[in-house]
């Protein structure tokens, strides 16, 4: 659990920082839900927001978002990584990170060496269905999904795709049809906010790395081979600066 609230208390003093303490930004909102699901006690989350609206007065533990990328060796084939992480110590969280690829039989490579690989992206998720405010049910598919396209455009959404359970690409945990929103990283915040004025629900966003071609660019593992992944993903989960793992690799379903 410590590792948990450590993780979570960053992640909203980053928040905070980049919005200044405002409680109506949603990337705040949502690292405070976070949080409190993995019960934060109330005073560490107002601690870690304060931490982060005053970076003068916290100004030695300034935090930064770092990227390292490895390679994980298995029978299966050679597993392209990406790890991210937010510390206020690069050399620490570089050697911890380079300590766990090394005791799973991996390595750190050069930076942006998955570059040609991986896209970075900001991703939104809404829900279809009940997009605009006093949107009545009346409205057609197509009248629904022009609305969307122009507050998603507006806000530099760069694609969007929208899915149902008869699409391959669905994602069998929602309920009912949505729209999966792509952007630069840098425009998510402007896409939230457009969306926002738009009437729209949000159901989940964030950035991360995602394979640019699925067809050549991922890899399938044996039994064995998933094995050793999630010995690594454990170690990179236990420690305290990681705070998400990218792969190409796809399980085999028996």
């Amino acid at each position: 659990r410590s590792t948990a609230h450590g993780k979570a208390a960053k992640a909203i003093q980053a928040a905070a920082r980049r919005c200044g303490g405002d409680m109506d930004d949603m990337q705040l909102q949502s690292t405070i839900a976070a949080a409190k699901a993995v019960q934060l006690p109330k005073d560490r989350i107002e601690s870690a927001i304060e931490r982060g609206t005053n970076p003068t007065k916290f100004a030695s533990e300034e935090l930064t978002d770092m990227r390292y990328d490895g390679v994980l060796p298995t029978k299966s084939g050679k597993v392209a990584v990406i790890v991210t992480a937010l510390t206020d110590n690069k050399n620490r969280t570089a050697s911890n990170v380079r300590a766990s690829f090394s005791k799973c039989g991996g390595e750190m490579l050069g930076a942006g060496a998955h570059e040609w690989m991986f896209d970075h992206i900001g991703l939104v998720i809404v829900p279809m269905g009940n997009g605009q405010e006093g949107f009545d049910g009346k409205t057609s598919v197509e009248e629904e999904e022009e609305a969307l396209m122009e507050y998603a455009l507006d806000g530099g959404a760069t694609d969007v795709e929208f899915l149902s359970d008869a699409d391959e690409a669905y994602d069998e945990q929602m309920q009912g049809p949505y729209a999966a929103i792509r952007c630069h990283p840098s425009d998510l915040h402007t896409l939230l906010k457009s969306l926002q004025n738009g009437g729209y629900e949000i159901l989940e966003f964030d950035t991360r790395y995602v394979v640019k071609n699925e067809e050549t660019g991922t890899i399938e593992l044996s039994t064995e081979a998933i094995g050793l992944l999630e010995k690594l993903l454990r170690r990179m989960d236990e420690d305290d600066d990681v705070t998400t793992v990218f792969h190409n690799a796809v399980y085999l379903e028996h």
